[in-house]
């Protein structure tokens, strides 16, 4: 029941009436959300809600039921395909068994000029596979036949192949309203105003026209009628950004979330622990000592002979600063030590 406010000359009344909105009206609204059109963003959340309880898998902007057969990989060498342009078909469909397309072939004859008693058959013979469509004649009015090839078309599908089920615009529509509580949301805007879809576009109407016979003043209903399954329904419409492109689908501009509900729903993987190689015949690692020696001495002068002139350089200074300056590195390590141990803890209250 939704209100609609009526001013007549110098009085205002309040009237009710009745409108039943269609499941398609809804699920087109629903199907505009996942779209990206900014009126209906509010079924975003109801859809994909939906579609989680029904077990639906979502599918560009919408949802199928998850219950299609994806193609088998083809491994050949050799391949049998048949083409479009040989039989009504939505594609190229290949196997590397022959026996396998004949058998797929035999319900793939689509002919509207055979009688119902017209018999299909599927063989292999030659390395070739051949449909025919015989009459109870034996007279052949139909056939066509695929030879062997070494190369797999780009683009392609196996015998297995069957794409799933779309989900129906009243399907989700009906799966939303299964909840009371988003039937508000169905049928208001994201300012809580209701949609002028046809259907209560129509009500307020007619209601309009009984209070004008019943008053003599004919009152005007305000607001554009909505039709969600246009493209671009009256009101306000996604707004572009400021690069000029228009407002994308919803998993285009939400790419975290969808990200997010595809890693939550998918099963964990199993992963086998890796085993570090250890080579055994490594060489044996030379002792190196750079700068002060273990024993905390200084290393011994180093003696460069230059035009025959002996030249001996000392570490004796480098030791003596490093010694002066241990002290200050280790107060400075502890001071440092310190602020990172207070900041994970204020971090961790």
């Amino acid at each position: 029941m939704l209100n609609a406010v009526l001013i007549e000359t110098e009085r205002r009344a309040y009237y009710s009436v009745p409108a039943t909105v269609g499941w398609g009206t809804l699920g087109a609204a629903a199907k505009a959300g996942m779209r990206g059109v900014v009126r209906f963003s509010p079924y975003i959340g109801l859809a994909m809600t939906a579609a989680d309880l029904a077990g639906w898998v979502r599918d560009g902007d919408w949802f199928n039921k998850g219950d299609g057969v994806p193609d088998r990989e083809l491994t050949g060498p050799t391949y049998w395909c048949f083409e479009p342009a040989q039989l009504a078909i939505g594609g190229t469909y290949c196997s590397d068994n022959a026996e396998q397309l004949a058998a797929w072939g035999r319900s793939q004859i689509i002919d509207d000029t055979l009688p119902p008693a017209a018999v299909t058959h599927a063989y292999v013979q030659n390395s070739r596979v051949y449909l025919q469509a015989k009459l109870p004649n034996g007279t052949i009015t139909h056939q066509v036949n695929a030879g062997p090839r070494t190369t797999k078309p780009f683009t392609y599908h196996t015998p297995e192949y069957r794409e799933a089920t779309v989900v129906t615009e009243q399907e989700m529509a009906e799966s939303i309203a299964n909840n009371p509580a988003n039937l508000y949301t169905m049928l208001h805007d994201t300012s809580g105003k209701p949609h002028q879809y046809p259907e209560i576009q129509a009500a307020l109407n007619s209601l309009a026209g009984t209070i004008g016979q019943q008053t003599g003043t004919q009152p005007e209903v305000e607001g554009e009628e909505v039709e969600p399954g246009q493209e671009e329904p009256g009101g306000p419409e996604p707004q572009p950004d400021p690069t000029g492109s228009e407002l994308p689908a919803f998993c285009e501009w939400a790419k975290v979330v969808c990200d997010f509900i595809d890693w939550y729903k998918a099963p964990p993987e199993e992963t086998t622990p890796v085993k570090p190689e250890w080579d055994e015949d490594v060489a044996e690692q030379q002792e190196f000592t750079p700068g002060i020696a273990d024993d905390g001495s200084c290393p011994a002068p180093e003696s460069v002979s230059v035009w025959g002139t002996d030249l001996e350089f000392s570490y004796q200074p480098v030791c003596d600063l490093a010694v002066m300056l241990r002290p200050v590195v280790i107060l400075g390590g502890l001071i440092l030590s310190a602020f990172i141990l207070a900041g994970l803890r204020n971090n961790n209250v």
